[in-house]
């Protein structure tokens, strides 16, 4: 298969380029992303962290409510 694959792609010109095109596509996103988290405000951070214990939006402030975590966690046990 690798073979029939590259049999065609000696045939296009400056074959060579493609790859380097999809490195700098992940490497840009890769920075982009860095960016974007180094940019977020502490709140989202917090609001984020709490997403997989927020069931029906008990927690909707951010702040480290432990009594919001133990029902939200009482009612996935039920």
């Amino acid at each position: 298969m690798l073979k029939f694959i590259r049999n065609y792609a000696d045939k296009i010109d400056h074959v060579q380029i493609f790859p380097l095109i999809g490195l700098f596509i992940f490497i840009g996103f890769f920075i982009l992303m860095v960016i974007y988290v180094k940019k977020m405000s502490r709140e989202d951070i917090n609001e984020l962290s709490h997403l997989p214990l927020d069931i029906a939006g008990e927690n909707k402030s951010g702040s480290n409510d432990q009594s919001a975590i133990r029902n939200s966690q009482s009612a996935i046990n039920v």
